[in-house]
């Protein structure tokens, strides 16, 4: 597996930057993402590389297809990464290891006139605090209530600029491409993402004396920890855990210690294999959050045999309404619905079992070739 230092692989053709972390440690769900479908890529006419700052993932690294930048991870890793920008890629995939770099680097070669294709994503909708114009055009766009993940005024104005830029988007629900076409023309595309279907699988299920409720995701306002939490007081006849962390995660647990809460707890981030210990052990999953793009967590769930309750807001193509969970529209119905669950074990089994099912499609395994040969057709097209 080659990996040398951020100045030391030979540029060759064919090469293709991957801006995203290869870190085996980094539970980002992009970089997961990007990990996935790069320890499945077989093309050696068109060779990826990524970058890392410790270990990468094991399995990636003993892909003889796929190249390595090794960053030292000091306060000039960002400069690192805006000078390997101007290498000579021959295509740039999934821009996003950072904000700043990630701009800056392809602006540079804007404007030194060395500009090549740029494949990006969009896995989520962004909008300003300070300015709802945005939000209002997904809402019209969308024809339904649509909530963004609210980010500070320049990275919305960085993300607009790199979609305005890039080649082709590709876009990872039905609902994202039709809203993205809209937006930024025919240049966008659809993929699904994946899920490890070896890790997240149910062979069993049990009725329990006490249903166990579970969602994973950072801690963070967005997220809307402080309603799992409301879902725990009036549940309380099941147990409630939420897998991650993040700033408000100290918060939260002092107020459980405060309310004397004895039916939920915010454990932590667990690496993917201990997080599918937990969700097959588990009964029903709730996402709390109203921006959302496609979870990859809602896959996770649904091959972990989980019976969901979520959003409608963003269209999640994993949860179909009666079949593999109930989609709400409002808190009141969110938790309603996780009630109906709690009470109706038969209903949790049918809807648990439903989305085992559904996620055999969905294994990287038959997703990742996808994304291979979409990101090599453009950069092939790209040459004529």
């Amino acid at each position: 597996m080659p990996a040398t230092a951020a100045g030391g692989v030979k540029d060759l053709p064919g090469r293709i930057l991957v801006a995203r972390s290869l870190d085996a440690a980094n539970l980002n769900a992009q970089a997961k993402n990007a990990q996935n479908i790069l320890r499945r890529w077989t093309s050696s006419n068109y060779r990826p590389t990524g970058l890392s700052f410790s270990t990468p993932d094991a399995e990636l690294a003993a892909n003889p297809n796929v190249d390595i930048l090794q960053l030292r991870g000091d306060r000039l890793w960002r400069l690192a990464v805006v000078v390997i920008y101007q290498r000579s890629w021959q295509a740039i995939f999934y821009p996003g290891i950072h904000h700043w770099a990630d701009w800056l680097g392809l602006w540079l070669r804007e404007a030194t006139g060395r500009r090549i294709p740029v494949i990006t994503t969009i896995e989520g909708l962004v909008g300003d605090p300070g300015d709802k114009s945005r939000q209002r055009w997904f809402v019209e766009a969308a024809g339904h209530p649509v909530y963004c993940q609210e980010v500070a005024a320049r990275r919305v104005k960085r993300i607009e600029a790199l979609y305005r830029k890039a080649d082709h988007i590709i876009a990872i629900s039905p609902f994202l491409a039709r809203l993205a076409k809209l937006r930024y023309g025919a240049k966008v595309s659809m993929l699904p993402l994946g899920v490890d279907t070896s890790l997240f699988k149910r062979t069993s299920f049990s009725k329990r004396t006490r249903p166990r409720v579970v969602t994973a995701g950072n801690v963070r306002a967005h997220k809307r920890p402080q309603f799992f939490l409301e879902l725990a007081r009036v549940h309380p006849d099941a147990d409630f855990f939420w897998f991650g962390d993040g700033d408000l995660r100290p918060t939260m647990r002092q107020e459980i210690a405060r309310s004397g809460l004895a039916n939920v707890d915010f454990p932590g981030a667990l690496p993917p294999p201990e997080l599918a210990e937990q969700f097959v052990s588990s009964d029903i999953f709730v996402l709390p959050s109203r921006s959302e793009g496609v979870p990859k967590v809602t896959q996770e769930a649904a091959a972990a045999g989980l019976a969901q309750v979520i959003f409608g807001f963003y269209e999640a193509p994993t949860v179909i309404q009666g079949q593999n969970g109930l989609v709400v529209w409002s808190d009141d119905e969110m938790v309603a619905a996780v009630g109906t669950l709690i009470r109706d074990f038969e209903m949790t089994e049918r809807l648990g079992r439903a989305g085992s099912a559904m996620a055999a499609s969905w294994s990287w395994d038959i997703v990742a070739p996808q994304w291979e040969r979409r990101i090599i057709d453009l950069v092939e097209a790209s040459k004529k």
